[in-house]
Formats: C-alpha cells, structure tokens, sequence
C-alpha cells in the first residue's frame, strides 16, 4: 500500500468532482424548466390544444426539479470528494438524498417516456399498426417505471437501512450495483422501442421541408436518450469496480442529469412551432403559407383527382382536382388544392388543434387516396373501382360531340378563373400575415 507524503493527502482531500455536478444540475434543470415554460405557453396560450402529453411533461419536471434539488443537498455533504475524509454522519446525509434522488431519476424519466409516447400518438396515431405498437410501448413503459421506483424503494428492508449505516448487519439489502446494472439496461431497452417505433412509417412521408426538420427532431428523441443512457451504463459499470463510492458516483450522476434533462428538451422541441412563429414570423410562416412544395406535385399524380382524407374524420376531407400539369400556374393550381386538403385538418381527431408541423404529418400518415379518372371519351368522371365493374354511361352520339367539346372549354374558363382568383386572395393573405404576425 502507498503511503502518501502530507502534501499528497492534502491535496486528495480537496479533490472533489461536487462543483461539475452542481454546475451540470442547476444549469441542465433551469434549461429544462424553460422549454417546458415555453412548451406550456404554446400548448395551453397560443394554440389552446394541450393534450396529456404536455400534462405529463409538466409532473416530469416537477420531479426533475426535486431531483436537481436532492443532488445539491449530496454535494452539500460530500458527493464528489473522497469517501475516506467524510465523517459518517456525511456519508449517512449522502445517501439519505441519494435514495430519493434516484426515485425522483425514475419517475421523471417514465413520465418523460410517457409524455413522447403519448406525442407520437397523436402524430402517427392514425396508422393502425404504429397506434398498437404505442400501445404496447407504454404498457412496458409504466411497468419498467413502476418496478424501477418499487426495487429502489425497497432495496434495503428496513427501508431506512438505506441510508443508515447502523443498521445495514441487521437488514436484507440486495447487491445495489446489480439493482442499478438490471435497471440501466431495461432503461436502454425501453429508450430503442420509442426510437424504433415511427420508423416503419418515415418513409411514407411526403411533406415541406420545415416538417421534415421537426420530425427528424421527434425521431432524434430516442436514438439521442439511448446514447447518453449508454454513457451511464458504462459509468455504473465502473462505479461498481470502485471502493470510493462518494467520489466515482459524481461520473454516474452527470450522465443521468444530462440524460433526463436532454430527454425533456427533446420531448419540448417539436412543440415549440407556434413560439417560433410567433418571434419569427417571416420565418416560420403558417403551414398553410408553406405548401408549394414540390411533394404535393407528385402526391396528386397526372390525369386524376385525388381526395385527401385526413385521419378518421370523414367531414374534414377536401377533393383536390388536378389536370395534366402545363406549366408554372397548373402547379400552382395543383398545390393550392393540396393546400385545401391540408388546410382541412387543421384540428386533430381528438378535436383539439395542433401546431403547424403535426397538422402536417398527421395528414401524410393518416392519407387516404380515392383516384378518379375522365374517361377520354364520354368526359364521365368515375373512380377506378366503377370502372372495373363496367359502370360507365354509354357513348355519346357524334353529333353532341361538338356541343360537349364547347361545355367542356367553358367549364375549363370558368375554373381558370376561379383558380386564379383564389391564388390571388391568398397572396394577399400572406402579405396580411407577414404585416401582421400575431396569433390567435
């Protein structure tokens, strides 16, 4: 055994790793706080749709805040030093808070869970095998949370054996290092099956360029959390080969403040829309402003009428026409009725209204197509269903050929105008809105 000189000693009794927590939990936690400050105005203010998910998330930080709150009393009694300068009324203070900072750990990070969870129902509820797999995520979800807070609860009986020293020869504790090590992987486990969830449906996705940063933020939640949840696993795993808990557990509670409270920012991140429009309004323009967008282009196909049907609501679809595409202003025309159909689902089928980004996705996921074709011949308009089963009208005789050639090229002129008179309101509208950037 090394024996150490006076100044070395001295030296190791005033290494501590307490001031980067401390920095870490008040700095993270305060961060935190504001997205879901700004989260709560635009879910409950501006768009007045908020949902359980925004519910959830304000418990989670609640707890979250408890946890900075536990982590600051164990710096205060030594976390981050060197257990062998701690008398053992410090190490007793460490470990009481150190109990309850881990309960609050799980807690806030369930909820967390849960708040996403609940956030991709809403987006990508539409679909029924992602809806069930959510389903099944947040059955798994509440139990690993539920057996998370039981198991640390309960690691010592009596559960005051935790903390006190005194009473550990006498107790039943179970090997905390393998407790933490099981949980930490479950905890893992859990992060890949949100991350995994929307993938089978991305793909699909045909939607404007800002709606496809937001939704690559949402995607982001759960490979991003199963990152840093590896970083900790692998500092349990070192704490777990240390004699000198008080200080190697400083490198275990980093990650996990990092971990809950990147989790909470990413969760807030997607909702935050109607904030940035709000500052920045040239910017983030409305999604009904944003819709000229090549994807529509190709959605809607050539020589079809396409309905859009967004979600279950039968009432809200729009029937979008479109010809064969001629030029810059049947583009324009095509996308102002895809527009249209966007437009229509500005609430969610739950009836409460969304921000621009979840308008948009719901309507890719939950799209639903019914294509009619014109028949070349008698102008008829009949879906492709009818037309299998032989439905169509009989040929009409060659001398009305002329007389419909003429009610044809009115109805084209009459629709031109109306097109063009609809695209002009809407340019004025937008210059209204960029005028005037206020929300309701």
């Amino acid at each position: 055994m090394q024996v150490l000189t006076e100044e070395q000693t001295r030296a190791l009794a005033a290494e501590t790793r307490g001031p980067i927590l401390l920095g870490l939990s008040i700095s993270f936690t305060v961060l935190s706080s504001i997205f879901v400050v700004l989260r709560v105005i635009a879910r409950f203010w501006i768009i007045k749709g908020a949902g359980w998910e925004d519910y959830t998330i304000v418990v989670a930080v609640a707890f979250n805040v408890g946890m900075a709150a536990c982590q600051i009393q164990e710096v205060r009694y030594g976390t981050g030093r060197h257990v062998q300068f701690l008398e053992t009324s410090q190490v007793v203070g460490i470990l009481k808070y150190l109990f309850w900072s881990i309960i609050s750990y799980c807690v806030t990070l369930s909820l967390v869970k849960t708040s996403i969870l609940l956030q991709y129902y809403r987006i990508f509820g539409g679909n029924d095998a992602t809806r069930y797999a959510i389903y099944v995520a947040l059955i798994i979800v509440i139990a690993f949370g539920t057996e998370c807070v039981i198991s640390d609860i309960w690691t010592c009986v009596p559960v005051q054996a935790f903390w006190e020293l005194s009473l550990r020869p006498t107790s039943k504790c179970v090997d905390q290092n393998k407790l933490f090590l099981a949980n930490a992987c479950i905890n893992i486990a859990t992060d890949l099956i949100i991350a995994t969830i929307p993938l089978p449906i991305v793909h699909k996705l045909r939607i404007p360029f800002r709606q496809k940063i937001a939704l690559m933020v949402i995607l982001g939640i759960g490979w991003f959390i199963c990152a840093v949840s590896m970083l900790r696993l692998n500092s349990i795993i070192g704490l777990a080969k240390q004699a000198d808990t008080t200080f190697y557990s400083g490198e275990t509670a980093y990650w996990s403040t990092i971990e809950v409270n990147v989790a909470i920012i990413c969760a807030c991140l997607p909702t935050l829309n109607p904030i940035c429009r709000l500052i920045f309004p040239r910017y983030f323009r409305s999604t009904q402003s944003a819709k000229y967008d090549s994807n529509s282009e190709r959605m809607l196909g050539n020589n079809a009428f396409v309905q859009l049907a967004g979600g279950a609501s039968a009432s809200k679809s729009r029937q979008v026409g479109k010809r064969s595409c001629n030029g810059d202003e049947d583009g324009l025309r095509a996308a102002e009725r895809y527009q249209a159909g966007v437009a229509a689902n500005l609430n969610g089928d739950d009836g409460r209204a969304e921000d621009g980004n979840e308008q948009a996705i719901r309507v890719e996921s939950s799209v639903q197509q019914t294509v009619y074709i014109e028949d070349d011949e008698s102008g008829q308009s009949y879906t492709s269903a009818s037309h299998k089963k032989g439905t169509l009208g009989l040929k009409r005789q060659p001398e009305e050929e002329e007389k419909v050639e003429q009610e044809k090229a009115a109805k084209e002129r009459a629709e031109q105008e109306k097109e063009t008179e609809r695209i002009k309101k809407r340019r004025l509208y937008e210059e209204a809105l960029s005028r005037e950037p206020t929300m309701k």
